[in-house]
This record gives C-alpha cells, structure tokens and sequence, in this order.
C-alpha cells in the first residue's frame, strides 16, 4: 500500500457531504468525528468499544464490521497507513442496510438484558442511516482510491468478510460424518419424499400432504440438526420445514407477502414450544395452514394482471393505491386493467379496495387498541366521516357499533 498523499480529515466532510453518515477518523494519536455523536448514541450502541475493535483488526482493504452489540448495525472502515504502518482508519458509520424492526430491538434489549429505556433506544436506532451493502462498498473503494490510487474489485472487498475462524474441522470435512453414517447404515430420508410433500404444498392438495407429511420417511432418517439439544434439532427440523414450504406456497400461487407473513409467525411459534413432540405437530399444522391459503387462491383463478394487482393491494393497503399505479405495475393500460379486473374479479378496482381496507380495519378494531381516528388514517380514508359512511355500507353498521360488539 503506497504511502498517502491525501490527509484523512478533509476526507471526513466530503464523504459526509455524499452520503450523510457519521464519519470518523479513528487512529493511534488522534480521533476525529466530523458528524455529532451524542454521548447517548455512544453509549447506547456501544461504538467506543466498537471503534477499538475495528482499529485492532489489521485488514488490508475497506472492510465492513458490526457492532460489539447483537443488533444489524454496520461500520465501513477504510485503513491508513503512512510508510507500511498503520495509523489508523475512517470509519463510516453507525448505519443499516435496511430498516430495523420494533420487534428486533425488542427481542436485543430481552436478549441483552440491556437497562436501556425502549423509547429513548428506538429513536436512537430509528435515527442511523440507511445504505444498502452494494452502495457502501462502493463508497469504500472510493475513498481507498482516492487516498491510494488503486482500484479494487468488489469481490476483493467481499471476499475479505467471509473469513469464518471459528468453523471447527468437522463442519468443513462432510466425508468424516459419510464414513460414520456408512459404517451405521444410518441415511437421511430419501429427496422424493421431501419433493412429494412440497409438491403437495404447491398444488394446495391436503390429502397427498397428510399422506406423506403424516408419517416419517419410509426410508431413512431426518438429519440430525443439533448436537447438544433433542428439542433445539427438532426446532431446527421444524424451521426448516417452514422455509421449504414457504417457497413451495409462493410457487403455487400464494401472495409473497402472504408466505413470508405466516413463515414468521410459524417460526416465532416454533421457538415458543418447549417439547419436540408439539413442535413436530406444530410443524403438520404450519403445513396444512400453507394448504389451506394456496387452495384458496387457486380458486380464484384469476389472471396475471389480475393476480400482480391483487399482491400489490395485499401489500400497499396501507399507502395510497390508483389505477394508474396499478397499470404502470401491470403494463397495461387503465382503461383495460379497470374492465379486466371488474370482468374478473365482479367489482371496480376502487370497490375492491375498500372492501380490503374494511376488513383490514376490522381486524384492527378487533385486535388493536388503535382508536377510530387512527385506523382511518392508517388506512388512507379521507376523513374519519367518509370512514363511517364506507363501513356502514360494506357492513351494515358503524365502526362504533362494530367495536362494541366484537
């Protein structure tokens, strides 16, 4: 690595400038943070003891790390040096690659046992950047080709974050578990019978599933996920599963939003149980509950542009939706979209949709504590006596009465 010509501090506010995300100079005799950084964002992720870590580690090329906490917050970190020695690195950084959920910052603060107060944390969290990992690796071969002059590859810096030192030799040397299981006669269950189950999951087809899910393998054995748990491989087993089904689900049919929604509430049950025998019941019924919904929609029958209209509904319903968007996403025209849908479906385009945002505020009333207000303008109403009248016509009686009674 040649010796810079360019100094490190100026760099801190043209990068900032590009991206807006804290950027810090951190080295052997001095520490600079061109961004502020609360003490309480300090503190709370951790990032003095982050920082040190990152500038013990001697990497070669732009590197990305986290945080000394469990939470999916990344640091970029581009080393210095000055005649082969290092005297430091930027650090960009805290940020995430996508936004991070309610629910992940609730299960860190359980986990970490953490004396945090939530609020205060979730602003905190809510606040950090968000940049995709293509993007700040980009941003990191920039900056290391502005302070060297060499042009890196992606793959370079890619390749630097998939060193795993703690694997042990067995889990790299499969052939020392064949030798064992040969020696056992002791095989994993045969691939037809896994195809035929998620076969089963695809075409909605509840017989074939009870059939073969409803028995283990007539050849074989499942594999043995966990060597220090009985319940842990089972859940492991189950999840698994899960996975599988959910891609089988999609295939046949079923909304992306759909799948993805009840293999996270399937999964989240899954780690809830406490005895393998419920979780391998539980792991049957996540089946059948996958059966059920792709039977459904495969009655409907309905036709491309129909069905890509109706999975943008089922994921936008909270966002404002026109027939213009909805085109745009089909490639079709308005005019042609709104007599397809109505020819198919029975009803108008914006009929359907205040169909679904009803039920969706019905299930809100029922489940939630939101008051009436706010699900009118969750659900993107006009005002709350629009949400009134539309509710009494589509269920013969008001949010109020609704409410009541439920």
């Amino acid at each position: 690595m040649q010796h810079s010509t360019i100094q490190p501090k100026p760099l801190l506010k043209l990068i900032y400038d590009t991206i807006k995300a804290p950027v810090t100079y951190w080295g052997a005799r001095v520490n600079t943070t061109y961004t502020h950084l609360s003490r309480h964002t300090t503190q709370a992720l951790q990032l003095e003891e982050t920082f040190q870590s990152i500038h013990a580690k001697t990497v070669e090329y732009p590197s990305i790390h986290l945080t000394n906490s469990s939470l999916p917050i990344h640091f970029l970190s581009i080393p210095l040096q000055e005649s082969s020695s290092s005297i430091g690195a930027i650090i960009i950084g805290p940020l995430s690659f996508s936004p991070i959920q309610k629910e992940e910052l609730q299960t860190y603060l359980i986990d970490s046992e953490s004396t945090h107060k939530q609020d205060p944390f979730y602003s905190i969290v809510g606040s950090i950047p968000i940049i995709h990992q293509t993007e700040l690796i980009n941003i990191g071969r920039l900056v290391y080709y502005l302070l060297y002059a060499k042009e890196l590859d992606t793959t370079e810096i890619i390749e630097e974050q998939l060193s795993v030192p703690f694997l042990n030799a067995e889990a790299t040397q499969p052939h020392i578990e064949l030798f064992k299981r040969r020696q056992d006669s002791h095989y994993h269950h045969d691939l037809l019978y896994e195809k035929e189950i998620l076969q089963a999951i695809k075409e909605g087809n509840k017989e074939l599933y009870l059939e073969k899910a409803g028995a283990p393998p007539t050849s074989g054995h499942f594999g043995i996920l966990s060597k220090k748990s009985y319940l842990r491989g089972r859940k492991n087993l189950a999840i698994s599963f899960v996975t599988l089904a959910t891609r089988a689900a999609i295939e046949g049919g079923l909304p992306t939003e759909l799948a993805y929604t009840l293999s996270d509430l399937f999964i989240q049950t899954i780690e809830e149980i406490n005895e393998p025998q419920k979780v391998d019941a539980y792991r049957l019924e996540a089946g059948l509950e996958f059966i059920e919904h792709v039977s459904t929609n495969k009655k409907l029958n309905y036709s491309r542009y129909v069905n890509q209209c109706l999975n943008y509904i089922f994921t936008h319903l909270y966002e404002n939706i026109s027939l213009s968007t909805l085109a745009t996403i089909t490639g079709t025209s308005t005019v042609y979209l709104s007599s397809l849908f109505k020819k198919e479906v029975g009803i108008s385009l914006s009929r359907y949709i205040q169909h679904e945002r009803i039920e969706e505020a019905k299930k809100l009333m029922t489940l939630t504590e939101h008051s009436l207000s706010d699900i009118c303008a969750m659900l993107n109403f006009h005002d709350q006596s629009y949400f009134t009248k539309v509710f009494k016509k589509i269920t013969g009686m008001t949010p109020k009465q609704y409410r009541d009674r439920m």
